[in-house]
């Protein structure tokens, strides 16, 4: 018996046989169709990109790296060729920001890998730089990838030089929005536990300048963070700083003003 398969393809013979002529005598004949699969869009890997260590820090001894992942899903076979713009203020020049050999406009997934891992390493200097980004976007290439939801990754690299600034509190808030997640900013109130209790910046913690342990409190803080200091007006908080320069923190951000000048503009406070 002959199956459905069988019968199609002899059906098809049979019309190369008459096109062609039973002679043989010079008909065009009939292309029998590929069996060959046409590769669809959905077999091309999608690519996605994230920062495992998204932030790094100079160190002259052991310095903190930062790292950018690009992963793909399928086949892993083969490598894969990926296309990337390098942006952000870190310089991508060899020995400049950072040890590795610059980042250029393609990154390649190894073969047998669903993933390259791109490792940043600051260089320690002694310029007093503030934070600096590094940003690697995906560039679309439809003959050999799709792209995810998130096209872009982001590094931030914390200098170790010590900084002192008095900043205005639309300088405070943009960089308080900036070092969101980030472990190492940390904003200090230092004002009394009922001024506090009353109102304060989302995220601060209370160290009272008037205290008897503030010194002990400020001395136990991690020097490699960045610490933005306010109090009500101005005064307390330049105090702060003075005294917290001397246990050698990286970065000391005074918020000019304090949290008047703060909510003078409409910002926003919360209550505990």
């Amino acid at each position: 018996m002959l199956t459905h398969g069988k019968t199609l393809v002899l059906a098809l013979l049979g019309l190369a046989l008459l096109a062609g002529g039973c002679g043989g005598g010079g008909g065009s004949g009939v292309t029998l169709p590929s069996t060959s699969p046409t590769p669809s869009p959905s077999d091309k890997p999608t690519l996605t990109i994230t920062a495992p260590e998204a932030f790094a820090t100079e160190n002259d001894t052991a310095p903190d790296s930062g790292v950018i992942r690009i992963a793909r899903t399928g086949a892993t076979t083969a490598a894969l060729t990926v296309s990337v713009v390098v942006q952000g203020t870190l310089s991508n020049v060899p020995g400049e920001d950072f040890e590795q050999a610059p980042l250029g406009d393609t990154i390649v997934i190894p073969a047998g890998s669903d993933h390259v891992n791109l490792t940043i390493t600051p260089m320690d200097d002694s310029e007093v730089e503030g934070a600096e980004l590094l940003i690697v976007r995906l560039v679309p290439n439809v003959a050999e990838y799709r792209l995810g939801t998130v096209i872009e990754a982001t590094i931030q690299v914390h200098d170790d030089d010590a900084i002192t600034l008095s900043i205005n509190v639309a300088v405070a808030r943009a960089r308080i929005d900036a070092e969101s997640g980030n472990p190492l900013f940390q904003i200090i109130d230092v004002r009394t536990s009922a001024e506090y209790a009353g109102g304060h910046l989302e995220g601060a913690i209370n160290i009272d300048l008037r205290a008897a342990d503030f010194d002990a409190r400020i001395a136990a803080l991690d020097p490699a963070g960045t610490y933005l200091v306010y109090c009500m007006a101005g005064s307390r908080s330049a105090s702060a700083r003075d005294r917290m320069e001397q246990d050698n923190l990286r970065e000391i951000l005074n918020m000019l003003g304090g949290i008047n000048a703060w909510t003078t503009v409409g910002y926003p406070v919360v209550t505990d």
